[in-house]
């Protein structure tokens, strides 16, 4: 279910669809924190984003996405859930959400 939804994220979709399946991964995200005990001896959501490259996906999003909503959406993601702290993205303490200038 992880796999098709970051793909997903790639495909040339309307603004509407693409938030949509940011919001999917967002609340996938989400069970992941709060039932993080429950993975215990599996691989947890996070991760399975991270190995089929899904954070790479939201992260181009996050930079170049034309549409606001779905750019403010992915960078939220991304500074929250990314590697859980670990990640080139949450590491970076100076990412603030910065309106992209669409003319």
């Amino acid at each position: 279910m992880v796999k098709p939804l970051c793909e997903a994220l790639v495909k040339d979709h309307d603004e509407k669809l693409t938030k949509n399946i940011l919001s999917a991964v967002q609340k996938l995200l989400n069970l992941d924190e709060q039932y993080k005990d429950c993975f215990v001896g599996y691989d947890s959501i996070s991760s399975t984003i991270e190995q089929v490259q899904g954070f790479d996906m939201i992260e181009k999003l996050a930079t170049s996405h034309p549409n606001n909503d779905v750019y403010i959406l992915a960078q939220e993601i991304m500074q929250r859930y990314r590697d859980s702290g670990s990640s080139r993205f949450a590491e970076d303490s100076e990412l603030d959400i910065i309106m992209p200038n669409h003319n």
